[in-house]
C-alpha cells in the first residue's frame, strides 16, 4: 500500500502542537454529520481526546499531502495514524495499519507499569526500609 500521508489543522483550537511528537499514534475518527464537511476526519490520542482534524481545504493542505476528502474512502470508521514530520509550520501524520498501533501502545503501558513499580521500589527502599528494620 502506498503512504497515505495528510497534514493535521485544527490543532490550535485543542492543545497546540503538545501532544504530537514524531512517531507518536493517533485514532482517526470519520466525522459524517460535522458542520464543516461531511468528509471531515478527527485526530484523538489514544485515551480519547481530541486533537485535530485532517486538513481538506487547499488553504491547509500541505503539498504532498492528501485532504480528508482523498483518504476518507481509503479509511474505516476507525483508523490510527503517526506523526510523520514535525517543524514549526506543519504536523503530517502518515495512516498505519491499527495492529501495529495496538501492540506498541500494549508495550508503552508495561513500560509505564514496570518504570512507575520500579521507582516505587527504590523510594520503598532508600525511605521506608531502614524504618522497617529499626
Amino acid at each position: 500500500m502506498n503512504k497515505l500521508r495528510f497534514t493535521v489543522t485544527g490543532y490550535y483550537f485543542y492543545d497546540g502542537i503538545i501532544p504530537f511528537e514524531e512517531n507518536k499514534y493517533f485514532k482517526l475518527i470519520k466525522e459524517p454529520d460535522n458542520d464543516y464537511g461531511h468528509e471531515a476526519i478527527k485526530i484523538e490520542d489514544l485515551s480519547g481526546e481530541k486533537v485535530g482534524y485532517v486538513a481538506n481545504s487547499t488553504n491547509t493542505v500541505i503539498k504532498e499531502t492528501m485532504s480528508a476528502g482523498r483518504i476518507y474512502d481509503k479509511i474505516e470508521e476507525i483508523s490510527y495514524c503517526k506523526v510523520d514530520e514535525i517543524n514549526s509550520y506543519e504536523i503530517i501524520c502518515e495512516i498505519v495499519d491499527k495492529n501495529k498501533v495496538k501492540n506498541k501502545s500494549a508495550n508503552k503501558v508495561m513500560k509505564k507499569i514496570k518504570s512507575k513499580f520500579f521507582k516505587f521500589f527504590i523510594v520503598f527502599l532508600i525511605y521506608y526500609l531502614p524504618y522497617c528494620l529499626s
